[in-house]
């Protein structure tokens, strides 16, 4: 959901939670003919052979109501009406895997896991605690609409198989919290940190969902998918020292007695800093009207060399960098360069716009996400 992360500071990392190009596929086959991709990690049924399929609202406990039912909630269902069975449970208020396990309390041979609405088609291969599969939404209205289309209704779950090479991946999880952040619209989500070095790779574009194929942006993946290999070779960083996460606080609008109890003696703020310059390797601005410079700084972590500046700009934004090329003679040196945002156009808007920053010397690429929105004041 939009604007529910939490990494209102610099120091607080959220890791979004994406794909990998590997799935555990297990089949869902109905007596009617019907075969559905799903996902489990679970164990195979124990006969190869349909099995009486029923809904959760269909094994309702006496005492319960046939939503909870449904949703296969704690004392939910009838051990009587729901042992030997199949029982279709719908995603959404309990666990996932919780679900299956009060199929399993009440007898039940296996469980189909059906998406509701808000889950779409992410499925997560989860070791539930009985043979299950897990599908999508819509497949999910075809399992529920078979078996209220005929008194015997029957399905057979199949054991879940590893399937590598899959695409697309990676997509970003349904569940998983986006941007903007709406306490500090400056910093950006972070996808994941190795040894602080991070360095991620967005060259295939990521999903919002595997299935619809919608293209996410930096609010839902940070600066994007790590590929560990890389990260220990970045050529650049952006560091940060103590003082920099002080000054931050100061930007913030700390006075020197508030920041004390998180420095190592009393601390005086500069007499001018700005959220703008702390130095994160994203850059987001919210409101841009006419122009705006920040200044950012990186640090040599490998072997000399020359690195050159490319953009790719926000729609309606020209995006300059000063200097454009970065010249490293030793390893621990760093450089300053400023990064200028122009309005092509006036006007106000609430879109965001989103583009990158890349510095490469022809072997490393340490690409940083640029995020701008028009309108208010600079």
């Amino acid at each position: 959901m939009d604007g529910t992360v939490t990494n209102n500071a610099p120091w607080i990392i959220t890791v979004g939670a994406s794909t990998l190009d590997r799935e555990f596929e297990t089949f869902v086959e109905l007596r009617n003919g019907k075969r559905l991709q799903g996902t489990s990690l679970s164990s195979p049924l124990p006969e190869k052979k349909f099995y009486p399929l029923i809904t959760g609202e269909q094994a309702k406990a006496a005492n319960a109501s046939a939503a909870d039912a449904l949703l296969c909630k704690p004392k939910s269902l009838d051990h009587e009406k729901a042992k030997g069975k199949v029982v279709v449970c719908l995603r959404g208020e309990t666990g996932r895997m919780d679900k299956g396990y009060q199929a399993a309390l009440v007898g039940a041979a296996g469980m189909i896991l059906c998406n509701d609405k808000a889950s779409g088609n992410e499925i997560i291969a989860d070791p539930h605690v009985l043979p299950a599969a897990q599908v999508t939404y819509t497949d999910g209205l075809a399992v529920l609409a078979y078996i209220n289309s005929t008194d015997h209704a029957l399905g057979y779950i199949s054991a879940p198989t590893a399937k590598l090479g899959t695409k697309p991946a990676p997509f970003m999880a349904v569940f998983s919290s986006r941007g903007p952040n709406t306490v500090t619209p400056e910093i950006l989500k972070v996808l994941l940190l190795i040894l602080s070095r991070t360095r991620a790779n967005t060259m295939t574009p990521i999903l919002v969902d595997g299935r619809d194929g919608l293209e996410a942006t930096p609010f839902s993946y940070g600066s994007g998918h790590i590929r560990p290999n890389r990260a220990q070779d970045p050529g650049l960083v952006y560091d940060l020292s103590i003082n920099d996460y002080l000054n931050f606080l100061c930007a913030s609008g700390y006075n020197s007695t508030m920041i004390e109890p998180f420095s190592d003696g009393p601390y005086k703020c500069p007499e001018s800093t700005s959220i703008f310059d702390f130095n994160n390797p994203s850059i987001t601005i919210r409101q841009l009207r006419n122009s705006v410079s920040v200044i950012r700084k990186v640090k040599n972590v490998g072997l000399p060399g020359t690195y050159a500046a490319h953009v790719r700009e926000p729609y309606g934004i020209s995006v300059s960098v000063e200097p454009s090329t970065l010249t490293f003679e030793n390893k621990g040196d760093e450089k300053s360069f400023e990064v200028t945002f122009k309005a092509k156009w006036d006007g106000v808007t609430e879109d965001y716009e989103f583009g990158t920053l890349t510095w490469t010397d022809g072997r490393h690429y340490v690409r940083s996400p640029i995020v701008v929105a028009f309108g208010g004041e600079n």
